[in-house]
């Protein structure tokens, strides 16, 4: 791929040579590495900047605040590329004078004195060029634009704001037909607006300035403009939330046919990069065409990655960067790398504490500190580039509560933050990072918290130092959207000092009022959660009073609005804000949904919304799962589904177990269990693994679950039961539930399915059972080097596939993909010639908590993603859909209750159905037996009822028909049946 050069800003331009020559001086400010979490969030709900196909994804605000979702993007200074143009340019149609040489000798000393950071004298410098009138127009719009650079760096926002308006007016708007040198002063002064917007967290406002500025260097074939200009517009939308947009973004300034401004770049395109592909780019770019700009385009697409959650190839790509950093011993892009580093490492930390890995959690946790550590030693680095590593290193420390860091350790950090934030002139950059800085100490985004976490070195009256200090800064800007930010933290502040929730709601009133203000709905959504979590708190005996009932109802359902309007950007956040999902979205939901069920008397408009809330939640799961927004809803006329089906929620909360029921028609049913009864279900689970006795276990399970509807199920007649499961209800399969006589599956077919708005009852109109059966057997000669699993692990051979393959086809017209011939090609051609409703699949994988730890083994590792594109076929019509996948050696990660939501997430992103997977791993005899008992009922029936069929096979199982050894649960149970049960 051909790679596109450009010149660096404030690090590059100091081995620039003076140009008497001002349009061939090109700057760019570097902060490509700015490709991080904490940047602040675009207000508007409407970008301009965004194409019309991307509106759906892209429109709306991320819903974490900036302080809460790391430091690393804190610098804000993105690549803005400043061209001056020489006054004896033919092009001006000005012969060179006396004066115009003592013009270029003015630039180039304030370009001295601006490299130097001696700000104030560059302002002296530029002074007698303001307002000479004999100076041509566009020369003294120049010299507003190097004033507007000037006071940013000092942070003078309203004066950067007023030099760089009377930059474009004395410059005018030029369009394609002006003279050249004009546009490339108008499109510099376009950058340096932009890169005052981007300060000032106006990302949509910022992309709009770059994106015009590309567009005239696109005009003008110039390559390092249009660089220069996707860089910045990357930068933007990473400000804006939109991760995958940005990183695909960086991937046209790696390939020259993506230059063409009408070519549409695929939302997927970064999450689709093979490794090898990654491999071929970090190793094609030429480090002697330019060095600096090669290290920052390879930071950019290594921090686009990690932001999707691609961290092995984000490493692979910064390690290369940072090589080429120290090739040309340049100490701040080492300092920049070696801070992406870490952050990479940190955000693959925290998702190994996620799934449970401690090993690689210890690894990665290690190389994240020492990579802190490096960036925050190099002097020459930016008082702000060392403050973030410093930030990014406590924050990851806290998270993970690591006993072997020394409290003298963070003392030390501590201080240096203290007296880094010292260094820093007022902006929107400073007040977050003092925000930030105290809420490490505060855990704003952990409501129920009682005390605040132990951090030495910094008590809670330098806390409120800090929050006083941001408060002013913020005051001083004149930003609601940062003074909203800082109120937050103020509430948790007061929460924490006293439990004062009169003092913290006025407080987070005036939050509201300037959060409105300046339309942030990304914070708006927390505020009016605290809210409703402090009126909930301060009236724990008096909340069944009705006035403070129904407004602490209200402030969560106004959050509640607020999360459904901004969903589809849920899944847009870094990887570390998806890591702490569960901490500050789902409680939201299951908070709301608590209230709702609280009373002993419950409005049947209460059980239908506490239903709605729970399914909601299980939505934003899946979407968070992959990362994102893939699903839509549609509403489900409850009165269409079959009269003998029932669907039962179970919402599982500290103190209870609320059932709701509905047994057809409209009306819903609740029934209510009072104690610990999540341990029966985390017992009942350990037991099904290990194989150990468990109809004790199952049967009170049964007694809280199904025993209160039981007469109610049986008065409507019920065959089969549809069960929307709430949290660890869904690592137990419900098939297991043990009446003292029967499990529940030799009374009811069973279906699960997270929400009956994703997955609406309907069946295929002619079915056939015709099977596109693939497998592998030997896996001695496949070797996948792959940390998902291991690096050169080689994986068990599964020695029964081929016999569940041909008992498949006995029943079944079947075409098969074994051992050779099971391959990604093979599997997309067989599934894309809409030749088979079912695809059954027998190897190994495994089902984890998020999508890019999800897979299958084909030919290599296939991803979860990768799988549900596979499975996605093109007929308008739908008769040829794929209506059953079934997965029948694939296992669940360990500590992993998403496995069904992920299982869903796959069939509802591809168009599918139904799907068959397993909670656990589970021998592959018995599961070949359980398969073709499977396929011989649904080929029995006229109905082809899957439900009823995979009952049939565990029935089989469960009466000895396979072996005796084969009746234990831990063989027929963990196989679910999620999606459309007909």
């Amino acid at each position: 791929m051909a790679r596109r050069g450009v010149v660096f800003f404030d690090r590059v331009v100091a081995v620039l040579s003076v140009v008497k020559i001002l349009w061939r001086w090109v700057v760019l400010g570097i902060a490509i590495a700015a490709f991080t979490v904490m940047v602040p969030q675009v207000a508007s709900s409407r970008s301009p900047g965004v194409h019309p196909h991307d509106a759906a994804l892209s429109l709306n605000p991320s819903p974490l605040p900036p302080f809460e979702r790391g430091v690393g993007g804190m610098d804000f200074l993105p690549f803005s590329q400043y061209w001056e143009k020489g006054l004896g340019d033919e092009g001006m149609g000005n012969p060179r004078t006396v004066q115009q040489q003592t013009i270029d000798s003015q630039f180039d000393r304030w370009r001295s004195h601006y490299i130097n950071n001696d700000y104030e004298a560059a302002l002296s410098v530029l002074e007698p060029l303001l307002n000479d009138g004999e100076i041509h127009r566009s020369i003294r719009g120049l010299a507003h634009n190097y004033l507007s650079l000037t006071h940013q760096k000092l942070g003078n926002w309203e004066a950067a704001r007023t030099a760089i308006d009377l930059s474009l007016e004395l410059i005018g708007v030029p369009d394609a037909r002006r003279d050249e040198s004009t546009q490339r002063i108008f499109a510099a002064i376009l950058n340096t607006r932009g890169q005052l917007q981007f300060a000032l967290g106006e990302m949509e406002l910022a992309y709009d300035s770059w994106r015009d500025a590309t567009q005239i260097y696109r005009r003008l074939s110039d390559e390092e403009g249009v660089t220069g200009g996707l860089l910045n517009q990357a930068q933007a939308l990473q400000g804006m939330g939109f991760a995958r947009r940005a990183c695909d973004t960086v991937l046209q300034v790696l390939d020259a046919p993506l230059y063409s401004e009408q070519r549409a770049v695929s939302s997927e395109q970064c999450q689709g990069l093979a490794m090898e592909d990654v491999v071929e780019i970090q190793r094609s770019i030429d480090i002697r065409e330019n060095p600096a700009v090669s290290v920052a385009v390879l930071q950019g697409l290594a921090n686009g990655l990690r932001s999707i959650g691609e961290f092995d190839r984000s490493r692979i790509v910064l390690k290369r960067s940072l090589e080429m950093a120290e090739t040309i011993a340049s100490e701040e892009s080492i300092a920049r790398v070696s801070l992406d580093l870490g952050n990479t490492e940190a955000s693959a930390a925290r998702r190994a504490r996620e799934l449970n890995i401690q090993q690689d959690e210890d690894i990665a946790f290690d190389r994240a500190l020492q990579y802190y550590h490096r960036a925050a030693e190099v002097r020459t680095a930016s008082p702000a580039l060392q403050l973030r590593s410093n930030l990014n290193a406590l924050a990851l420390i806290r998270d993970l509560t690591r006993e072997e860091i020394h409290p003298n350790d963070i003392e030390t950090r501590v201080r240096s933050i203290q007296t880094q934030l010292t260094a820093l002139p007022p902006s929107r950059f400073t007040v977050e990072a003092r925000v930030k800085f105290a809420c490490l100490a505060l855990n704003c985004d952990r409501l129920s918290d009682t005390e605040p976490p132990a951090v030495p070195g910094f008590s809670l009256v330098e806390v409120e130092n800090q929050l006083n200090l941001a408060k002013e800064e913020a005051q001083q800007l004149g930003d609601d959207r940062s003074q909203a930010y800082v109120l937050e933290a103020f509430a948790s502040l007061y929460t924490l000092q006293d439990r004062n929730f009169d003092r913290a709601k006025l407080i987070t009133l005036q939050a509201i009022e300037r959060a409105e203000r300046a339309n942030t709905r990304e914070i708006l959504y927390r505020l009016y959660w605290r809210m409703g979590y402090f009126s909930k708190e301060q009236n724990p005996i008096n909340l069944e009073l009705e006035p403070i009932y129904f407004n602490t109802l209200n402030y969560y359902k106004k959050a509640l609005d607020i999360l459904t309007i901004i969903q589809l950007d849920l899944n847009t956040l870094d990887p570390d804000s998806r890591f702490s999902f569960r901490d500050r979205v789902e409680p939201v939901y299951r908070e709301y949904a608590d209230l709702l069920l609280r009373p002993e008397a419950v409005s049947q408009e209460a059980l239908q919304i506490a239903a709605q809330t729970i399914q909601a939640l299980q939505i934003a799961e899946i979407n968070d799962f992959f990362g994102i927004a893939c699903l839509e809803t549609q509403p489900v006329d409850l009165t269409e589904i079959d009269s003998d089906t029932a669907t039962v929620y179970a919402i599982l909360f500290f103190d209870r177990l609320e059932i709701i029921a509905n047994f057809g028609g409209d009306r819903f049913y609740r029934y209510r269990e009072f104690g610990e009864i999540g341990l029966t279900f985390e017992f009942l689970e350990i037991s099904l693994k290990e194989k150990s006795e468990l109809k004790s276990l199952a049967q009170q399970a049964y007694q809280k679950i199904i025993a209160p509807l039981e007469t109610d199920l049986q008065a409507a007649e019920v065959s089969q039961i549809v069960f929307v499961l709430d949290g660890q209800l869904r690592s137990v399969p419900m098939s297991v539930l043990y009446d003292g006589e029967r499990y529940l599956i030799e009374k009811y077919a069973i279906a699960v399915a997270p929400s009956l708005q994703l997955l609406a009852p309907k069946r295929l109109e002619t079915p056939k059972i015709r099977v596109l059966a693939a497998g592998r057997q030997n896996f001695n000669s496949l070797v996948l080097d792959d940390t998902r699993i291991a690096p050169g692990t080689q994986l068990s051979n599964l020695k029964y596939i081929d016999d569940e393959l041909n008992g498949i086809q006995e029943v079944a017209d079947t075409q098969q993909l074994f051992e050779e011939t099971f391959t990604v090609e093979n599997l997309q051609r067989g599934v894309h010639s809409l030749k088979y409703p079912i695809l059954h699949i027998a190897t190994h994988g495994r089902f984890s908590n998020f999508a890019e730890s999800t897979f299958i083994v084909v030919d290599r590792l296939l991803r979860s993603t990768e799988l549900a594109d596979i499975l996605q076929v093109d007929d308008p019509s739908g008769r040829n859909d794929l209506d059953l996948v079934v997965l029948s050696a694939c296992q669940t990660a360990q500590e992993s209750d998403r496995a069904v939501l992920g299982m869903a997430g796959i069939a509802i992103r591809a168009g599918v159905r139904s799907i068959i997977g397993s909670l656990w791993n589970v021998n592959d005899r018995s599961t070949s037996q359980l398969m073709q008992y499977f396929y011989n009922a649904l080929s029995d029936r006229d109905d082809f009822n899957k439900a009823e069929a995979l009952r049939q096979a565990q029935i089989a199982l469960i009466r000895g028909e396979a072996g005796e050894a084969y009746q234990n649960p831990h063989y027929w149970s963990p196989f679910v049946l999620v999606g459309n049960w007909r």
